[in-house]
């Protein structure tokens, strides 16, 4: 750990946490055991899930304040390109897999895809100051 910060030591810890826990939330629901201690578990990984997306969006927020408006411009128009692209593509595949429930409202899945799309890269920037 000599090379390594403490921020890029706690990224790490926390991608570590998540990846073990998930693999004992799956675990528990594969074997289907039902304890109280696992159902804690299972509610401390939910609580653990929360917390850990609000730090993925701090960061993005933080490395987003820190880059320049042309680049941010380039970023908004590609998240509205990808958006109205997912829009469409789901819209069509409900209405062809599914014509008797399509719901033109239903932007949950094409807006988080959009988003991952355009904003992920921006929780691994290293901050140069």
């Amino acid at each position: 750990m000599k090379g390594m910060n403490i921020a890029k030591f706690f990224h790490f810890f926390l991608y570590g946490v998540f990846l073990l826990a998930l693999l004992i939330v799956f675990y528990i629901i594969y074997a289907d055991i039902d304890t109280l201690i696992a159902f804690r578990f299972v509610i401390g990984f939910v609580i653990f899930l929360i917390l850990f997306g609000f730090f993925q969006i701090f960061l993005v927020i933080m490395n987003l304040r820190q880059l320049p408006s042309s680049i941010i411009r380039k970023r908004l128009l590609k998240f509205l390109a990808s958006f109205a692209f997912f829009m469409a593509l789901s819209w069509l595949a409900n209405y062809f897999f599914k014509p008797h429930s399509v719901d033109r409202w239903d932007f949950g899945v094409p807006l988080g895809l959009a988003l991952s799309l355009t904003l992920s890269d921006l929780m691994f920037i290293r901050n140069k100051q």
